[in-house]
């Protein structure tokens, strides 16, 4: 746990950086300027994730510990909710699949009568 405190505000200024660099390539590079609209959301939650990195700099160590937990905490719930997404997707395709199998099943049974 000790290295996990000495590293996590770096790493965590530097993908709060490297988000804020990726918004500004999608939006002034990819798409010429043309999307800034689109864009601004992404801006304001880049931007402030860069501010929350430069604080927890400042934070005693007990928080670090707490917004570490808690931020893990949200990565594998994230995680778990997204194989719960895909997991779902794949048993409604399923149902679906099944629901045409019978359906053509009948037709083929009121053809062949």
């Amino acid at each position: 746990m000790v290295i996990l405190r000495k590293i996590f505000s770096p790493c965590l200024l530097v993908l709060s950086l490297s988000l804020l660099i990726y918004t500004f390539y999608r939006s002034e590079i990819y798409w010429n300027g043309t999307k800034n609209e689109y864009y601004i959301s992404y801006y304001v939650i880049s931007f402030s994730c860069v501010v929350v990195s430069i604080l927890t700099f400042f934070l005693k160590q007990n928080f670090k510990d707490y917004l570490l937990i808690i931020l893990i905490s949200i990565f594998f719930a994230l995680y778990i909710f997204e194989g719960y997404a895909i997991f779902d997707k794949f048993r409604t395709n399923k149902n679906a699949l099944n629901e045409r199998a019978e359906s053509y099943k009948k037709k083929r049974e009121k053809i062949t009568i």
